[in-house]
């Protein structure tokens, strides 16, 4: 049975800590108000760190455990300050007081941060049905990373979507493949030894071919959080083993000493609509932020709009922009919020309302083929909300006292 313990004392080594703050910087779009944390979470023997950010999930191995199951969801700056305390040398214990804030002490300073309000841990993405799994040289894996997804000469990524990066296994080799033509210049591919776990007879991406094209079994991800983690591993690390899923909608794993991070394959036909969604929003006076091959962010501080593009090779042929607002959170499921959920929508024209975890959300779909419509979409959406603090206030909250329930913590690798 799992607890959330009121005190708890989690003494780990300094390793432990510098790879949860690299966690936490490799996932740079954490949002602490609206409930991301970092979890402390400890299952039997094993003890690690989850965090996630959207469908990126990162378990850090912290070693062995030998007190009861614990999940506490940490604040990353109180990540960030045991990192610093770490990197003096020796352990670093943080302290859990009364099951609302951790205490932290650095020399002869004593750091407290509350634990972040967040109602569930981050689940786990199945990924038993792996085709095939390969081992890479850490250092040649970021170098290739590096070189594919330098953005060409006069583009500006802060205002264009980094293209999705083409994974493909060939004999004894790895291919990363990124294609820059929609920005109007040329493809990028780099090739690195690789160990395969089953025998690869024919590549499955022929050299400076747009995958797309090309063969089912290549995956595309979006590699931001991989070229983060890849990046500047030391010696303790110097191989990288990634296990490629059966589904083109599944989960890439990747797995290196301490940690292990899941990435989503992405549907990379309907990124081609990214750039020009950027466009418009950039036309119409409205900040933009890229956070992925298909999903930007933008709006002002006080109501952030997400948009993200789904359709294409996975999901399906009929190209949709989904333009979403977290409403709150904080929320525990339960059948009274369904039912003031189902309410809601009753009396919504375009738009719904659904319940993510423990976010309330509002929403709408917009077809690609009207994508110019964008900012009038965003203006009905935005617009309809305003209406909806009664919903919001009749909602139940989430307990004080956070949620946990065990997570299986599986082996390490060998090294």
């Amino acid at each position: 049975m799992s607890t959330n313990a009121a005190e708890v004392d989690i003494t780990l080594p300094a390793r432990s800590w510098l790879d949860a703050a690299r966690a936490v910087a490799a996932l740079d779009g954490l949002d602490e108000t609206l409930g991301d944390a970092v979890w402390f979470s400890a299952a039997g023997s094993r003890c690690a760190f989850l965090v996630q950010q959207d469908d990126v999930v990162v378990m850090v191995f912290a070693g062995d455990w030998h007190g009861a199951d614990v999940h506490v969801p940490l604040s990353p700056r109180l990540v960030g300050v045991a990192a610093a305390a770490a990197r003096a040398g020796g352990s670093v214990m943080v302290r859990v007081h009364e099951g609302t804030t951790a205490v932290v002490h650095v020399g002869g300073l004593q750091v407290a941060v509350d634990l972040v309000a967040t109602a569930d841990i981050p689940e786990l993405p199945q990924v038993e049905d792996i085709r095939i799994a390969v081992t890479v040289d850490t250092t040649s894996l970021s170098d290739a990373l590096a070189v594919v997804r330098a953005a060409p000469i006069g583009s500006d990524l802060a205002t264009v979507a980094l293209p999705p990066t083409w994974i493909g296994v060939e004999p004894s080799r790895l291919s990363v493949h990124v294609d820059w033509s929609a920005h109007g210049a040329g493809r990028a591919t780099a090739r690195l030894d690789a160990r395969a776990d089953v025998d690869v007879d024919e590549p499955l991406d022929p050299l400076h071919r747009h995958p797309a094209g090309g063969p089912a079994d290549t995956v595309a991800i979006d590699s931001t959080v991989l070229a983060a983690l890849v990046r500047g591993l030391d010696d303790e690390h110097r191989e990288v083993e990634l296990a490629f899923p059966q589904r083109r909608d599944g989960h890439v794993r990747v797995w290196a000493g301490a940690w292990c991070a899941w990435v989503p394959c992405v549907d990379a036909t309907v990124g081609r609509l990214l750039p020009r969604l950027t466009a418009l929003l950039a036309d119409a006076g409205l900040p933009v932020d890229v956070v992925g091959p298909r999903t930007v962010r933008f709006g002002t501080p006080d109501r952030r709009v997400r948009g993200e593009l789904h359709g294409g090779l996975v999901t399906g042929p009929s190209e949709v922009l989904r333009l979403s607002v977290v409403l709150t959170h904080g929320v525990e499921p339960s059948l009274e919020v369904l039912h003031e959920l189902n309410a809601a929508n009753a009396g919504l024209v375009g738009i719904r309302v659904w319940l993510n975890r423990d976010r309330v959300v509002a929403g709408l779909d917009l077809p690609a083929t009207h994508l110019d419509d964008v900012i009038a979409s965003v203006a009905q959406l935005l617009g309809q909300i305003d209406g909806l603090g009664p919903f919001l206030g009749a909602l139940s909250p989430a307990p004080s006292h956070r949620r946990g329930r065990a997570v299986p913590i599986p082996a390490t690798p060998p090294s």
